[in-house]
């Protein structure tokens, strides 16, 4: 039997006649056996509904003293037809819901929601089987003709003789086989991501009744399996898992903890969020055979490692939210230039190339100035395209490309600034402004100025930034900037002398920046096109 994973929820307002059941029940043995406890005197009912369905689903309901009712659900397909329930009768501003229990939680089979407009209050009954519940209505006749005390007897009887005992008490041992049955279907999960198919086994010594009743026990102890799951979709985590990991236990404790000993993956989890995402890291942060973490050699296996002439070029896809990257140089040193997550991988900016068949807008980039490379793992081909340019590269084997990038060394690329303002006077000398590509370099402006392919720096002395703009002072003169919305000003102001300027977009020219205007002529980006 699968137990029921529904999130308990506290029974509380129970009346005194629902206390004093309680105690009887435990006088005579619980739920263990039959009582022969005589049944109290029928009690004076102040309200009888019946309620139905379209397909000849039936709720009886006997209301008594200021907060108590009995109810019987009949006519449906649902193991919880047929008894004779005690239940509290919560009312909350326009909503009632009858509560009760099944298996030692907190069951609410039956709901009334009234129309605030006065029409017909709405029935809903929840009996186990239908998810969103089955739209009952008010029958006014049979409602008059209902026996309450016939509810009243029913519900003795079956206090007595153990019957609702049996199915109201908790069922340790059922939840106990359900738990490990649904285990048992995530393990056949793992065993297909992974290829392996390790014990699994719940330590329920740690796990008291309430805590069996409030949480999903296979759903805390699943998340290892799940996590696992999830790691295996790489191959280096699944020859890992396969020669590693022969057992999976789960016990409950104070605080999670995943440890790996003798084959034996033992979790301990506990009351907290995130925990198959918290496993999936643990895992990632495990040493693989090569030394390297388990999360290192995922992205070494996910990376393909080309070569030409003495040159190595990487090609660094996204893994576990990283962004993708380049990575450039030799067998001992690569520089990595990280990419947009939003580019296919492969594709690196590099201003200086011009692809003018690309697509000049595809999601606000213009693909004319980047380039890319061409990986075919399949057929085992490299190819870069640099603007118009194609060379053919040797896709090294992924053992020896793993092998490349375990060795060499990893460093930033050199490229350390990114344009912030351009802008021109009449005659043809150019302002411009770039800044540090970092958050703690952004505020880090120069100024440079001059003709086209002869800009020179400025010395700075100051920048100031307001509500009407940025001035940004030089040892020759100010370069005064507004750019809100529509509104684009530029001034060059030397001494009295105010020079209006026309401000040009950074974005739709960054190829006359990288390539025209003289800034960056000559300087290595320590990209594959810098050579091919």
């Amino acid at each position: 039997m699968t137990p029921r994973m529904t999130t308990a929820t506290s029974f509380a307002r129970r009346s005194g006649a629902t206390l004093l059941m309680m105690a009887l029940a435990t006088a005579c043995g619980g739920g263990s056996g039959r009582s022969t406890t005589p049944p109290p005197p029928v009690p004076t009912f102040t309200k009888t509904l019946v309620l139905v369905g379209p397909e000849g689903e039936r709720v009886e309901i006997a209301e008594f003293g200021e907060s108590e009712a009995y109810l019987r659900i009949e006519g449906v397909r649902s193991e919880r037809a047929g008894f004779a329930f005690l239940a509290t009768v919560n009312v909350n501003g326009d909503r009632t819901t009858y509560e009760t229990r099944w298996d030692g939680r907190g069951y609410f089979p039956v709901h009334r929601e009234a129309d605030r407009r006065g029409t017909t209050p709405r029935w809903t009954l929840y009996d186990g089987q239908t998810r969103d519940g089955l739209t009952m209505t008010w029958d006014e006749e049979a409602s008059a003709a209902l026996d309450g005390g016939a509810l009243h007897a029913s519900h003795w009887q079956q206090r007595n003789d153990g019957t609702l005992a049996a199915v109201q008490d908790f069922d340790r041992a059922a939840a106990e086989a359900g738990a490990n049955e649904e285990l048992a279907g995530d393990l056949e999960r793992v065993a297909e991501a992974c290829g392996a198919t390790p014990e699994v086994s719940v330590d329920f010594a740690t796990i008291d009744d309430a805590t069996f009743m409030e949480l999903s026990i296979a759903g805390y102890c699943g998340n290892i399996l799940h996590a696992l799951r999830s790691v295996c979709r790489d191959q280096p985590v699944q020859a890992f898992v396969q020669a590693n990991v022969q057992r999976v236990t789960c016990a409950f404790g104070e605080e999670l903890a995943l440890d790996l000993a003798g084959g034996t993956l033992a979790l301990t989890t506990a009351r907290t969020t995130n925990i198959q995402q918290k496993l999936q890291e643990t895992l990632l942060a495990m040493d693989g055979p090569s030394g390297a973490t388990l999360r290192q050699e995922v992205v070494y296996a996910r990376t393909a490692v080309c070569t030409k002439d003495d040159k190595v070029l990487a090609v660094m896809p996204s893994a576990f939210g990283d962004d993708p990257s380049i990575g450039y140089g030799s067998r001992e040193r690569l520089t990595q230039t990280p990419q947009s997550r939003f580019m296919s991988d492969g594709w690196f900016f590099d201003p200086r190339q011009w692809a003018p068949t690309n697509n000049a807008d595809f999601r606000g980039a213009d693909l004319r100035l980047w380039s890319r490379v061409e990986v075919d793992r399949e057929a085992g081909t490299c190819s870069l395209v640099c603007g118009e340019r194609t060379t053919e590269w040797a896709l090294m084997s992924e053992t020896e490309g793993a092998g490349v990038l375990a060795s060499a060394e990893t460093a930033p690329s050199p490229v350390t600034r990114r344009p912030y303002a351009l802008a021109r006077d009449r005659r043809g000398t150019y302002l411009y402004v770039d800044t540090g590509n970092t958050d703690e370099t952004s505020r880090d402006f120069r100024v440079y100025r001059g003709p086209r392919g002869a800009l020179e720096p400025l010395q700075m002395r100051d920048v100031a930034s307001d509500s009407e703009g940025e001035v940004f002072s030089t040892a020759r003169g100010d370069f005064r900037l507004i750019v809100d919305g529509d509104r684009s000003e530029a001034q060059w102001i030397a001494g009295r002398r105010r020079q209006e300027l026309r401000p040009i977009p950074v974005e739709q020219n960054y190829r006359l920046i990288y390539t025209e205007l003289g800034v960056y002529l000559g300087q290595r980006f320590e990209l594959p096109c810098d050579d091919y």
